[in-house]
């Protein structure tokens, strides 16, 4: 839940993209670096989502291939969940306010995208279309005749949701603990699958990954209850509002949150010498590092 920016005009911000995957081996690839080089290189601090909805191996294999490369992030795993958790889980996963979710399977060409994003300041959700056919036009005609809503295709995967939206499924009550549940789970083939990286800063043990997960699982589980969680702060401030709120120790939480900006610093100054990782020596950041496993610790247990 890593905040880039807030307020201001939409136009100013950057994005959220959500890809929703359930299979697609054979296109996966090109439509993930499709969304990289349409969007986000030119919406500079946008990030890239998969939201996996329990794909073959094959498919979750090729989004490991492109990972590293693209920077994206894996929301979901193995386990089927069905498309409405799936695109809330991700939708409540994102760091920006301004979501863009695409479905996969190469329904929706990417460069559509803008004219999508060009309706984000009047609407708090805006809905772009697939190819027409006899039943969207009909569907369409439907929906403007008896509620005066001006869609082309009301069925369409192809959405940029605002702050409001995002609040909204962000307020969806959840199970705290299948969402502690799940997230160890995925964590935890993470690491399994990506032990070639396991001196990178943010897939290292008590990196900035696990402590993400950790600010997540809090967002999740008590922002439902807690307003103030919701909000689209940075790691930093939600763990405190976590720690004021007595859900995580006092003492912990401050610990990781100051681990997280001195990680944060480590990997801005990376960036300044054109390096894509951050590979860590042996004893780098350990206080900061052992301060994120305490708190991982006290959220999940050993």
């Amino acid at each position: 839940m890593e905040q880039h920016a807030s307020g201001g005009m939409w136009s100013l911000m950057s994005v959220s993209c959500i890809l929703l995957v359930r299979n697609g081996v054979e296109t996966i690839e090109r439509e993930l670096r499709a969304i990289d080089g349409v969007v986000i290189a030119h919406l500079p601090g946008s990030e890239l989502i998969v939201a996996e909805d329990g794909s073959d191996e094959a498919t979750r294999a090729a989004v490991e291939r492109v990972r590293g490369a693209l920077s994206l992030r894996v929301v979901g795993g193995a386990e089927r969940k069905g498309y409405a958790e799936t695109l809330a889980d991700a939708v409540a996963a994102a760091s920006w306010p301004i979501a863009f979710v695409c479905d996969g399977g190469l329904q929706y060409d990417p460069n559509e995208f803008w004219r999508v994003w060009e309706g984000r300041e009047r609407a708090d959700v805006v809905i772009g279309r697939r190819r027409e056919t006899v039943f969207r036009r009909a569907l369409a005609l439907w929906l403007r005749l008896w509620f005066g809503v001006p869609l082309r295709d009301a069925a369409s995967g192809f959405r940029i949701y605002g702050r409001r939206v995002r609040d909204e499924i962000l307020a969806l009550p959840r199970d705290r603990a299948k969402v502690f549940g799940e997230i160890v789970a995925m964590r935890r083939k993470m690491r399994t699958e990506q032990k070639s990286q396991a001196h990178d800063l943010k897939h290292v043990e008590g990196g900035v990954i696990d402590l993400e997960f950790c600010v997540q699982a809090l967002v999740l589980a008590y922002g439902p209850a807690h307003p103030q969680l919701r909000e689209n702060k940075g790691n930093h401030t939600l763990l405190h509002r976590a720690a004021e709120l007595g859900l995580v120790d006092a003492g912990i939480a401050s610990a990781a949150a100051d681990a997280y900006l001195a990680m944060r610093r480590r990997i801005h100054a990376a960036a300044l010498n054109d390096e894509e990782t951050v590979r860590l020596g042996p004893a780098e950041l350990a206080p900061e590092r052992a301060a994120v496993a305490s708190l991982w610790k006290a959220l999940f247990g050993g």
